[in-house]
């Protein structure tokens, strides 16, 4: 199971080369320290992203066809349409709400 996209590039902003890692399904878990950072690595992506509207980034943190849930703000199913999503929200002043609470 692939936990996450290493997106276009395979390149972090610091230039540092972020590979794809799995999860061991049988004990659903994490397998290693690299996974943990490169797991860090996509919720930076995502988060500055979203913070400079650098969305071109942004579309980095998931695969296409993907699917997302944010509960009662909306469930999408490609990466334009929650790229979209992101774009409306953040040009009203919006942020929309965090994914863990």
């Amino acid at each position: 199971m692939t936990t996450f996209s290493s997106g276009g590039s395979g390149l972090t902003d610091s230039g540092t080369r972020c590979t794809r890692r799995t999860a061991d399904p049988a004990e659903g878990r994490v397998t290693d320290r690299g996974d943990r950072q490169d797991i860090c690595d996509l919720l930076v992506r995502y988060a500055t992203g979203i913070d400079r509207r650098d969305w071109s980034l942004f579309r980095t943190v998931f695969t296409d066809p993907c699917e997302l849930d944010y509960g009662k703000i909306g469930t999408w199913d490609t990466v334009d349409a929650v790229t979209e999503f992101m774009q409306r929200s953040t040009a009203t002043g919006r942020r929309p709400a965090p994914m863990w609470t």
